[in-house]
């Protein structure tokens, strides 16, 4: 089995070829941590070596401890831009595998060894093609991600009603009391129409300030800063270096931003044939721009303006209904 992740510009790439294992113990996973974030025992391939001396060089460099290869999970490879290459293209091969006695000390001092639980890493690993790999080792379907740039939408999924409430949650504990409120929002919040499948959750917060200071807190649990994603507004993602799961919009609580994200799903969740037209919309434009995200997002612009006008007036109706 094998997938293709990420956009191949008009450009030249650098290939590199690597191999990697996928240690399951129950419903733990050994994987390393770095400054960048979580990947899979392995690396690239040394001229002369085979998969398996690879993965035997690797783990010892970057765990101390011998390891036993099995069988070939996946493979898969994407094409990203890298700080150090430019254009990259790895290519990697994923198998199935146990670790051995102890050896000796790790050699790469910043790669920290550790054994996890899968639904503890599921969707933060720093690739987006060793998430799928995770999936696929662990015989789960990956259900929520899509690589930056991509554009896929998807029926609706009740999955995504249960990540968007655990999302919730964290964030209430990590902000401690910085947000008057947090709601999950976007099309992931409306019942029985297509979306992306990312989660989007809105944070109230009298003073944006306040969240700004836990920007460090964040990171440590996988909510990343990305600044002003529209003015007024500061955006959080959560994914790995080329794909996102979440979107984390923080707004002032009570702001015209704040009421728009609750009017929207309230009124598409209440007014079905409006909300099957936006989700037609959306898969007709998904369908037209794969790859172009801008354009996907301009060409909802004015239907969304006109359900935002709808719903304003729909929310001073003291005999509507909400759900």
């Amino acid at each position: 089995m094998h997938k293709v992740f990420g956009i191949k510009e008009n450009e030249k790439y650098y290939d590199r070829e690597g191999a990697y294992i996928i240690p399951v113990r129950g419903d733990t996973v050994d994987v390393v941590r770095t400054p960048k974030g979580y990947f899979l025992l392995g690396g690239g391939i040394e001229s002369g070596e085979s998969h398996t001396d690879c993965i035997a060089r690797e783990c010892l460099e970057e765990a101390g401890y011998a390891v036993s290869v099995g069988e070939m999970v996946c493979s898969a490879e994407t094409y990203c831009y890298h700080e150090k290459f430019g254009f990259f293209h790895p290519i990697q091969t994923y198998y199935r595998g146990e670790l051995g006695e102890k050896i000796s000390a790790p050699t790469e001092s910043d790669h920290e060894f550790m054994w996890v639980r899968y639904g503890d890493i599921k969707g933060r690993m720093f690739l987006a093609m060793q998430d799928w790999a995770l999936a696929k080792a662990f015989g789960k379907r990956t259900e929520l991600g899509l690589c930056r740039g991509e554009v896929a939408v998807e029926p609706h999924n009740d999955a995504w009603v249960t990540a968007a409430q655990q999302t919730i949650t964290a964030l209430r504990e990590l902000l401690n009391g910085a947000a008057s409120d947090i709601q999950h929002v976007g099309s992931t919040a409306v019942h029985g129409i297509c979306a992306k499948p990312i989660i989007d959750i809105a944070v109230g917060a009298a003073d944006l300030g306040d969240v700004l200071a836990l920007n460090d807190v964040l990171a440590e649990h996988g909510f990343i800063f990305r600044g002003h994603d529209v003015p007024e507004q500061y955006l959080y993602v959560c994914g790995g270096f080329d794909y996102r799961t979440h979107h984390v919009h923080v707004v002032r609580y009570g702001s015209e931003a704040w009421e728009n994200y609750l009017n929207m799903r309230d009124y598409l969740n209440c007014h079905s044939v409006d909300a099957r037209a936006y989700s037609e919309l959306k898969r007709n434009l998904a369908e037209q721009y794969p790859d172009d995200r801008d354009s996907y997002t301009n060409m909802k612009s004015a239907f969304i303006s006109d359900i935002l006008a709808k719903a304003r007036e729909w929310r001073m109706d003291p005999c509507r209904w909400i759900p």
